[in-house]
């Protein structure tokens, strides 16, 4: 991964389909994870610190100062101008302005934070490596440590309203807490592949996906999953739902040069079907602020409209 955008195998211009390229040539660094919140303010977060900011949902990008060289994995909001990221080595960033300026928290741990989900203005979980997750209530702060129950990576988490909370990773490890994540407790996900993304359209509605277009819905809260024909075999790394019934899942491909994978579904993740997007390399994340808009980032600073 990684290398100079203007070297990378990319097809540049307007991709099939709905998908328009954003140009991020400044910003070759693997972009891991993205979010928007209200306004149209955008952030993107990779490999080396790497942090981007939007002001005009998505359309241009600014770099801004992290102060860490540690890959970054994950990036939520609270508010409109408080936002968090997280990453390798237990890196936690703080931004009270919207994502132009950082600071670094003390996490308590050296294991890599690879998701992260803000519930609320002041809550948030984050997880990662060796079944790690940690939780604040002043807003980034200050972070607790919280048992998991189990040893695995985590990946993904994501909370249903204040309380109840769903956290995925290896060995399709499916945990959910319903006490805003102080404690936690297994459900059974019926695979035993990788989940690497989470989301919850609805208090009742949720889809995991991962590794092998391994895709997973539950309609009671995570209690119990099934599984969804992807149509590919592709490794898929995020997935977001812009209402009860449309999803989208990104994802990347073992097959050097293939085209990066974008699935929709506009059936509560019934059924999906592959676009093809005409860029040769990986997404790893998906945001989608409005019904009718959503960003994409990964390989080489993709970052697709």
């Amino acid at each position: 991964m990684g290398g100079d955008l203007r070297t990378a195998p990319i097809a540049h211009g307007r991709p099939a389909g709905t998908w328009v390229w954003r140009d991020s040539s400044p910003h070759a660094s693997p972009l891991w994870s993205v979010t928007c919140s209200t306004g149209g303010s955008c952030l993107a977060v990779g490999a080396q610190g790497t942090i981007l900011n939007s002001a005009n949902g998505g359309a241009t990008w600014h770099r801004r100062s992290s102060g860490t060289s540690n890959t970054l994995e994950g990036i939520a909001c609270l508010t409109r101008l408080s936002c968090l990221a997280v990453g390798d080595k237990g890196t936690i960033l703080v931004s009270t302005d919207g994502g132009s300026s950082w600071r670094g928290r003390s996490s308590g741990t050296g294991n890599a934070l690879l998701g992260i989900t803000c519930p609320t203005s002041s809550h948030c979980l984050a997880v990662g490596a060796s079944g790690t997750i940690l939780a604040t209530t002043d807003g980034g702060a200050s972070w607790y440590g919280r048992a998991a129950s189990t040893g695995h990576e985590l990946f993904g988490v994501v909370c249903r309203g204040s309380r109840a909370c769903l956290a995925v990773g290896e060995g399709g490890t499916v945990l959910a807490s319903t006490d805003g994540g102080a404690t936690w407790h297994s459900r059974s996900s019926g695979t035993s592949k990788f989940l690497i993304g989470i989301a919850c359209p609805t208090s009742s509605a949720c889809v995991a996906v991962g590794e092998d277009g391994t895709i997973l819905t539950s309609t009671d809260g995570g209690a119990r999953w099934r599984s969804r024909s992807s149509g590919t075999q592709d490794v898929l790394t995020s997935v977001t739902c812009m209402s009860g019934s449309i999803c989208v899942a990104v994802g990347s491909s073992d097959v050097e040069g293939q085209n990066g994978t974008i699935l929709t579904s506009a059936n509560e993740a019934t059924s999906w079907s592959n676009l093809a997007v005409g860029v040769s390399g990986d997404l790893y994340g998906i945001a989608c602020p409005t019904n009718g808009t959503c960003l994409a980032v990964g390989e080489y600073g993709i970052i697709l409209a």
